[in-house]
Parts: structure tokens; C-alpha cells; sequence
């Protein structure tokens, strides 16, 4: 079977564990925009019950999702599922308050299997809108999925699981056309996660909570995907996007094994993701702050204790060719990290370094054109046969720094490429810009690193003769480099020509 297919099918199958629903100004207008949206994923994996439409309101007796691929049997059971309307133009959605979802291997599903349990406090839906304009307003109590049963080889797994949303509320919107687009605007005062394995030779325990969540999130989808070949969606028109926050969070986890037990404790101020992906680019970003992490026991040595202000991770590529150069990007970023002295020990058991919080951050940014498009699979031979897919054309050092034990080494720079000479760098466009690099506390780290009597003198000769070569002084422990780069091909190296 085609996994492609087996991944839409588990996006239908989500639809069973999240509290959304479809909806229009009247009922069978609701319902029938919900069967058309089941049948963007195939249609020989979901059926329904008796439908009765009674005065202002319809009843589907139950929906039942049942698909078998690639060795995975995924079974779940919804019902019954009631639409009213209300008078005004917008349609109540009420769903079951529990139900159940199973997931297992095909061949001996009663051996191995896994069953959640989802259950909903005071759900409510009410929508709003024309039959390809559709809002819904979202709120619930709570929304719980829960770890009903496991089993492997027969055998019930001592595994308690759960997941809870609390205060959840929001917006959950479809737009129908050639191209459908849903998009959610939800938001939840907290989540409460648990966790507890227990078995013989392996236990594992994390409870937490994240609080103050929100997600914004957009995907476009061809109205006729065709379900043959899912991976021409993009290319098709389909795009995604979503953005998450939250607020401070806390978890412990414990772990034992045959070493012992460790126990840890992490806590975050807050927390951000985004990603958006279409035809043209991806751009991904992730970044947290106020990080506290704690770990003691098992194969831990001593005792860890690690603080960071922030840490994160970003980038943006195009994936489609273009006649001007598409911008790309990529950031990382670890603000003050803090080591307890414990930890500074194993490096430096007599203390001569400084321990101050390290930071590393580094921010490129430029412009680069492709020769294919990378999502259209019909180009998916010729790209993986071509040695250089594109050109560079420029690249922007935004921001470098690194501070460690008491030095700290910065810098910036800027170059334009011109790929109609290959000839001057052997193959490579020639660059033209400058580079600039900072250097403080250097020749007083290489100190330190001496009095701690490691055997790195010869290392620590050649660090010292390699700063005299290519650096000047420019203060007290302060040395700076600067490389330029020419039209003519010429290398300065603070001002001196070395090509």
C-alpha cells in the first residue's frame, strides 16, 4: 500500500480525536459539507448510520472509521452525532460527550493493539455563515484523551497515559472553492500530560503542565486531491502553516532501569513554533526562554543543573525555481547558558576558568536560485542526478558570537557571488565582501588554559602564533581580523594582499 495514503488516512483519523465538526445554515447542509470533506480522504474507510431529520434538528445515528493499510488497522466509533438549527442562520453541533479510537497491527489486532479513550466536558459548537463560508465557534471544559487499554503479544502493558486540554476556545473556520481552505484560531488555559510505565525491568514516570497555549493554524487543500498521487498537493496549490505559543511549563520525569533511577525536572517561561510550507519555500522557527533543567541519579555522574535565557533553532529555504534569486535564512540561538560549579568541575577541577553563562548565536541570511521545482515529484529524477541544483548569490553573516570562560569572539559579513566566473576560485562563483571578526579575552583564556597544566602546550603555542598571523591588536586582549574579497579576485587580509 502507499504510505502517502496511509498518512491521509491518519489525518482523517485525527478528526475522531479533536472537537471539530462541519457546519452550514441549515442541517443537511452541515452534514452534506461534512461528507464531502470525508471524501477528500476516500470514502471506503468511513460509513455512517441512519440519518433522521426530525422538526429543526438531524440526528446521525453513528460514524464509524475503519481503514487497514500497510499492517495498521485504525478502528474508531462516533455516534450518535446531532445538528440543530437554531432559528438565526447558525447550526448547534453536539457530539458524543466519550468514544473510543483503536490502533493495532493488522494481522493479530487482538494481540496488539492500543485503545484511547476521548472524552469532552460541556462541549459546544455553534456555526455560522454560507455553505462555503463556514465558522465555528469552539468551546469546551475540558477535552481528555486517555490510554484505555494496551497489549503486546497478548500481554496487557502496565502503561497509564493521558493528555488533557482545560478552558479550551476558538474559532474553527472552512472555505470551499477549487481550493479549500480550513484554518483554526484555538486557544486552552492549560495542558495536563501524565504518564506511568511500570514494568518489570523498565518504569517511567512524567507528569506536567504547559499553560497559556494558542495556535494559529491555515492549510489549503485542492477541492479533487487527487488521493492516487497525494504528493503532487503542493504543486496542485496546497498550502500549510500554523503558529504555537505557550506559557510557562513544567515536567518531571523519572526513569529506572538496571543502572538506577534518574529523576529529572525542566521548566520553561515560554515557548513559540511556527512552520509554513508551500510550492515556493519552507520556513520553520522554534524558540524557548527561561529554561531550568535539573537531573540526579542512574548514569548521571552528579548531579546537572542547567539554566539558559533563551534556546532556538530557525530557517527559511525556497523549494522553487525562480527567475530573481528567493531569499533563505538560518538562525540558532543559546543565551546565557548556565552550568552549576558540579558540572564546570569535570572540566576544570581547580577552578582557574571562568564559569561564566556561555552564549552561542549565529544568523545567516542571503539569496539563492534553483534550477528545478524541489515539490514537483516530475522533477524529482532530474534533481537527484545534478551535482549543483542552484546558484548562490548572496550571503549575509547577520550576527556571530560565541562567549565562553571569560572570552568572547563576534562578527559580521557580507558577499555577493558572481556565477559567470567559475574559473577564479576553481569552480566556485567568486565571492566579493568583507568579513569581520572581533576577539576579546582570547590570550587570556589561553592563559588560563596553561595554569590548568593540561598536555596542549604545543597546541597552545601554534593558537598563539596562528592570532600574531592573522589578527591584530586593537586594545587590552582585544584583537580583531578583517578579510576582503575583490572583483579582481584578490584576497586583503587586514589590508594586506594574500591572493
Amino acid at each position: 500500500m502507499n504510505t502517502s495514503k496511509f498518512g491521509a488516512s491518519v489525518c482523517l483519523a485525527a478528526l475522531f480525536t479533536a472537537p471539530a465538526a462541519f457546519a452550514d445554515v441549515t442541517a443537511q447542509e452541515v452534514w452534506a459539507n461534512w461528507k464531502s470533506q470525508m471524501a477528500m480522504y476516500g470514502t471506503d474507510m468511513i460509513t455512517f448510520g441512519a440519518e433522521t431529520m426530525s422538526g429543526n434538528t438531524l440526528t446521525i445515528e453513528s460514524t464509524t472509521y475503519d481503514a487497514d493499510q500497510d499492517g495498521i488497522t485504525i478502528k474508531a466509533e462516533m455516534g450518535p452525532i446531532i445538528l440543530t438549527e437554531n432559528g438565526d442562520g447558525t447550526v448547534s453541533v453536539k457530539i458524543p460527550e466519550q468514544y473510543q479510537m483503536s490502533m493495532g497491527n493488522s494481522e493479530n489486532f487482538a494481540e496488539n493493539h492500543a485503545t484511547i479513550s476521548i472524552a469532552v466536558a460541556n462541549f459546544d459548537m455553534v456555526a455560522s455563515g454560507t455553505a462555503d463560508a463556514i465558522n465555528y465557534d469552539v468551546s469546551a471544559d475540558s477535552y481528555l484523551l486517555e490510554l484505555a487499554e494496551a497489549f503486546d503479544g497478548g500481554k496487557p502493558v502496565p502503561i497509564e497515559a493521558n493528555l488533557k486540554l482545560n478552558g479550551l476556545s476558538g474559532v474553527y473556520s472552512v472555505l470551499t472553492g477549487d481550493l479549500q481552505t480550513i484554518g483554526y484560531d484555538l486557544s486552552a488555559t492549560s495542558m495536563d500530560v501524565y504518564f506511568d510505565l511500570n514494568e518489570e525491568f523498565e518504569k517511567m514516570n512524567l507528569s506536567g503542565q504547559t499553560t497559556g497555549m494558542s495556535l494559529a493554524s491555515t492549510m489549503i487543500v485542492p477541492t479533487d486531491l487527487d488521493q492516487k498521487s497525494p504528493e503532487t498537493m503542493f504543486i496542485d496549490g496546497a498550502e500549510m502553516s500554523f503558529d504555537y505559543t505557550a506559557g510557562p511549563s513544567t515536567y518531571i520525569i523519572s526513569v529506572t532501569d538496571s543502572s538506577g533511577t534518574i529523576n529529572m525536572a525542566s521548566a520553561t517561561e515560554s515557548g513559540h513554533l511556527s512552520f509554513g510550507l508551500d510550492k515556493d519555500a519552507m520556513t520553520f522557527a522554534a524558540l524557548s526562554t527561561g529554561l531550568k533543567f535539573q537531573a540526579m541519579g542512574g548514569q548521571v555522574p552528579l548531579p546537572l543543573d542547567i539554566t539558559a535565557s533563551e534556546y532556538g533553532v530557525s530557517f527559511e529555504m525556497p523549494l522553487a525555481k525562480t527567475e530573481d534569486p528567493a531569499p533563505f535564512a538560518a538562525g540558532i540561538t543559546l543565551t546565557d547558558l548556565g552550568l552549576n560549579d558540579m558540572l564546570w568541575m569535570m572540566a576544570d577541577p581547580q577552578g582557574i576558568l571562568p564559569h561564566d553563562p556561555i552564549t552561542f548565536q549565529v544568523a545567516v541570511t542571503g539569496a539563492a536560485k534553483l534550477f528545478f521545482d524541489v515539490m514537483d515529484p516530475k522533477q524529482a529524477a532530474a534533481l537527484e542526478q545534478t551535482d549543483v541544483p542552484g546558484e548562490l548569490h548572496s550571503l549575509t553573516l547577520q550576527n556571530l558570537k560565541l562567549a565562553i570562560a571569560g572570552a568572547e569572539i563576534t562578527g559580521t559579513g557580507d558577499f555577493t557571488f558572481d556565477n559567470t566566473d567559475l574559473q577564479t576560485y576553481g569552480g566556485f562563483p567568486r565571492p566579493e565582501g568583507s568579513l569581520s571578526l572581533v576577539g576579546k579575552g582570547i590570550n587570556g583564556l589561553l592563559d588560563k588554559v596553561e595554569q590548568m597544566g593540561l598536555p596542549v602546550g604545543d597546541q597552545i603555542m601554534t593558537a598563539r602564533m596562528m592570532l600574531g598571523m592573522f589578527t591584530q591588536s586593537t586594545g587590552e586582549d582585544q584583537i580583531e581580523t578583517t578579510i576582503d574579497m575583490n572583483a579582481q579576485g584578490n584576497v586583503m587580509l587586514n589590508g594586506q594582499r594574500i591572493k
